[in-house]
């Protein structure tokens, strides 16, 4: 079947010394996956891996760059219908953004790339897609406006799906399903004198596999 996107949830606050937690609902359909994009300020110590509905969620990525923590997280076949995301208190909390997005037909994370720069507009360039995937690109910025935006591929504007502030701007969007194995990411944060760093995600579309006939001759 398809990718399609079906949901999407945010959270976005200073938890303080607590548990990030909060209730998500994932539809239901065939190939579920739920992907977490995490994003701290200024907190040097790893995430602990996050859970939804009780189950781990596995860590695609994790990096820290000029004061920011990003990670990305997945889970395949979730639980549906309203269930919480966790992600334990190992302290020295800091300002959080997440984002959870729902897919039906997918087979989870592929590639994933970015660009730590600090240019404005920033991009990064994914080689390698699967076709028949989606690209989630995000901007991360120390000051930016309104006007932030998302290109996927660079020149095409895709509707901007978040925008928090975690003492510094973190926004993003999705691409629709491309029929290509490459595109350009371009992030601008509306401020043409600040820069820019930017990433991007490749969710996946759950491959077809070819129909088999057998030829039977008959002599």
């Amino acid at each position: 079947m398809a990718l399609i996107k079906t949901n999407q949830g945010f959270y976005n606050a200073t938890p303080g010394t607590s548990n990030i937690q909060f209730n998500y609902n994932q539809p239901t359909g065939a190939d579920n996956f739920i992907s977490a994009l995490v994003m701290f300020k200024n907190k040097t110590t790893n995430i602990s891996i996050p859970t939804y509905g009780g189950a781990a969620m596995t860590k695609l990525f994790e990096y820290y760059n000029n004061s920011y923590r990003v990670a990305a997280y997945g889970i395949l076949s979730p639980l549906t219908g309203t269930n919480q995301f966790r992600i334990a208190n190992n302290s020295q909390w800091n300002p959080v953004s997440v984002i959870l997005s729902s897919f039906t037909g997918s087979s989870g994370f592929g590639i994933r790339n970015q660009n730590l720069a600090n240019s404005n507009p920033n991009t990064t360039t994914m080689t390698g897609l699967t076709t028949g995937s989606m690209v989630q690109g995000y901007g991360m910025d120390s000051s930016t406006s309104s006007t932030a935006d998302v290109q996927i591929p660079s020149g095409t504007t895709v509707t901007r799906e978040w925008r928090h502030n975690v003492s510094g701007w973190f926004w993003g969007g999705t691409s629709p399903v491309l029929t290509t194995t490459s595109t350009t990411v371009r992030l601008y944060s509306g401020h043409s004198w600040s820069s820019t760093r930017s990433g991007a995600i490749e969710i996946k579309g759950v491959g077809s596999t070819p129909t088999r006939r057998r030829r039977i001759i008959i002599t």
